[in-house]
């Protein structure tokens, strides 16, 4: 017998806007939550220059910097994890990020108004894009106290100061797998 498909598996290349049930909170100071190719060269203050699987990702502001004050989420659709069981959420990112600015990846209990699940997160994620950070694949254990017999949604949080700006913070290929 096959197994079952993963409750979560995203590219964004079948559309250039946000997948079916996925929300942007944005946008928030003129940054928001983007699906598209990104259009940058890779470098410090700019987009990436390429998605992780051609041709979309999504990203904040895809085609440009991010603006400062900014505070916006990509939340991806409801999807159930069985009892007894954990998960493991894979993706890849890229952040180019200047001081005061980060990224960060939580886990929301969608049956209690998108609280977030205290400790199944990813802080303080910052980067240097092209100037030797690019891509990279990232993991997050969802374990099963946690996340057992819940609806739960993954979210990207991007937060900058009012200071310098720069690329942004991106994401492809999120998936998460039952175990």
């Amino acid at each position: 017998p096959k197994d079952p498909p993963p409750p979560l598996d995203e590219n964004f290349d079948d559309a250039a806007a946000l997948p079916n049930g996925w929300v942007s909170t944005g946008p928030s100071n003129g940054t928001d939550w983007e699906v598209g190719v990104p259009s940058g060269g890779g470098g410090l203050s700019s987009p990436p220059n390429a998605a992780v699987s051609a041709p979309n990702c999504a990203g904040t502001n895809i085609a440009g910097d991010y603006t400062g004050t900014t505070d916006v989420s990509l939340i991806s659709p409801s999807f159930f994890v069985p009892a007894n069981s954990g998960a493991l959420l894979t993706f890849n990112q890229w952040a180019d990020t200047v001081s005061g600015d980060s990224g960060s990846v939580r886990v929301l209990d969608a049956d209690n108004a998108d609280t977030p699940i205290p400790g199944v997160e990813i802080l303080d994620i910052t980067g240097l894009g092209g100037f030797g950070d690019g891509w990279t694949f990232e993991t997050l254990d969802l374990p099963s106290a946690d996340v057992a017999g819940k609806n739960i949604k993954i979210e990207f949080r991007f937060q900058s100061d009012g200071s310098v700006n720069a690329g942004g913070f991106y994401v492809d290929d999120v998936v998460v797998i039952l175990n």
